[in-house]
């Protein structure tokens, strides 16, 4: 859908009749970037991926952006594959996601030391790189019995439920936004089979891999907080 004005913009986004925005910062100089700027400030639930020339203002626009967490961007003109852009929007839902759940957890994330935090984070992001605490605790440089007390102390669940959360997340968003099969993400995850996906989504979120899709963002954000707080 195109659209000729940010006000244009606002009307949709308001209507929520976007699942994502592909905007230009850049295109009319600095009050374009006031203007994307304030636009994602305005709704922060909304993946936004950059689309823009690279010229004098792309690098403030991009800054600017990057403190609202819009960080997926494209430069004009963009000739790779079809893939790459099909990657790059499903991206920007991602992290998107990812931003918002972690968000949720900001309190109890804001207990732990900062490396444990920043390994968190970095689970969440690439979760096909961890397998066990002893992954987390090599991250935060810290004993594993030192992770499971420090995640019980600011009331979040065992290592082994935040994997999940993170592994999760990740599913949903490839699941959503591509033609991969459930048996594929489960390997593009770290997972030994489907079948493992299979019992984790019916246990954290309730639905099976297949019925994801009908599951909303904030549903997932929900269902996946209510898993990973102690209760």
């Amino acid at each position: 859908m195109d659209v000729r004005s940010w006000d244009d913009l606002r009307q949709i986004a308001d209507a929520r009749q976007l699942d994502l925005a592909v905007i230009d910062p850049a295109a009319l100089g600095r009050p374009a970037i006031a203007a994307a700027a304030d636009f994602a400030s305005a709704f922060p639930v909304l993946p936004i991926l950059v689309y823009t020339i690279a010229s004098p203002t792309t690098t403030e626009a991009l800054r600017r952006l990057s403190e609202h967490g819009v960080n997926e961007a494209l430069l004009h003109p963009y000739e790779g594959p079809p893939a790459t852009v099909r990657k790059k929007l499903r991206d920007a839902r991602r992290d998107h996601l990812l931003e918002s759940f972690l968000q949720t957890l900001s309190r109890p994330l804001s207990l732990l030391s900062p490396q444990l935090q920043s390994t968190i984070r970095k689970m969440f992001a690439s979760p096909e790189q961890f397998s066990a605490a002893s992954d987390l605790a090599l991250g935060a440089r810290l004993p594993v019995s030192a992770v499971y007390r420090a995640l019980h102390e600011a009331g979040l669940q065992s290592p082994k439920k935040m994997f999940i959360a993170a592994r999760l997340l990740n599913a949903y968003t490839r699941l959503c936004h591509s033609k991969d099969s459930v048996k594929c993400v489960a390997r593009q995850l770290g997972y030994a089979s489907p079948r493992v996906l299979g019992l984790h989504s019916c246990a954290a979120l309730g639905v099976r891999p297949k019925k994801l899709r009908s599951v909303s963002p904030p549903d997932v954000i929900e269902r996946l907080y209510a898993w990973t707080v102690s209760q």
